[in-house]
């Protein structure tokens, strides 16, 4: 005997309904997979700080005066010998001093440096065989500041007033623990030199390397 299909106990009305709870379970298992998987990476991503330093040549006289004070060439000596770096003062009675001018390179550029006087030994002081010089040496626990210059360090030379100077050091460090210079002066004053007060200026001219 043929069976009635009416007799099946999973009659149409409940097959959508099974069909239905099925979909429903399915979206279920999407969703909640896929927020595991999303759940599962980091993401990381990177950003950018940009800054321009422009390039600074300069220089600057920390110690711009050396102040030798009163004093005249004493007894029979022919001249008197100053110097700035506490060395004792030879034939004269001035008093011995130790100033030195400072000389900084506080820009972010080394420089080539150059130094001029404006007189001459027998402008500043006249008189029979007058002497005007200067020494350049590193500043006390500075070593290394000053490099291939036309001159030795530690050295006395004359005062250069031609043209821009003597190139002192061919490289000026920018370097903080080795950016400054001393730069002493010695005098030999003669018995019959000019009287008062005698004054000169050194300039200085620093020009960016490279």
């Amino acid at each position: 005997m043929a069976k009635n299909i009416n007799d099946n106990p999973l009659n149409e009305d409940k097959l959508f309904s099974i069909a239905g709870y099925i979909a429903i379970l399915v979206i279920l298992v999407a969703i909640i997979s896929l927020g595991m998987r999303l759940t599962g990476y980091a993401t990381t991503d990177t950003a950018i700080v940009n800054v321009t330093i422009d390039t600074t040549a300069s220089i600057v006289f920390i110690t711009d005066l050396i102040e030798f004070g009163r004093g005249n060439v004493i007894g029979t000596n022919t001249s008197a010998t100053l110097y700035s770096n506490n060395t004792p003062v030879e034939g004269g009675n001035w008093s011995a001093i130790d100033t030195h001018f400072e000389l900084q390179n506080n820009g972010n550029k080394n420089v080539s440096l150059q130094l001029k006087g404006g007189k001459t030994a027998q402008q500043l002081l006249s008189g029979a065989s007058p002497s005007y010089q200067y020494m350049v040496r590193d500043k006390t626990g500075e070593e290394g500041s000053c490099t291939d210059g036309a001159i030795s360090l530690d050295t006395f030379y004359d005062v250069n007033v031609t043209d821009s100077g003597t190139v002192i050091c061919g490289n000026l460090s920018a370097t903080d623990t080795m950016d400054e210079i001393w730069i002493d002066v010695k005098l030999v004053i003669p018995s019959d030199s000019l009287s008062g007060n005698q004054f000169d200026t050194f300039t200085a001219t620093g020009t960016a390397n490279g």
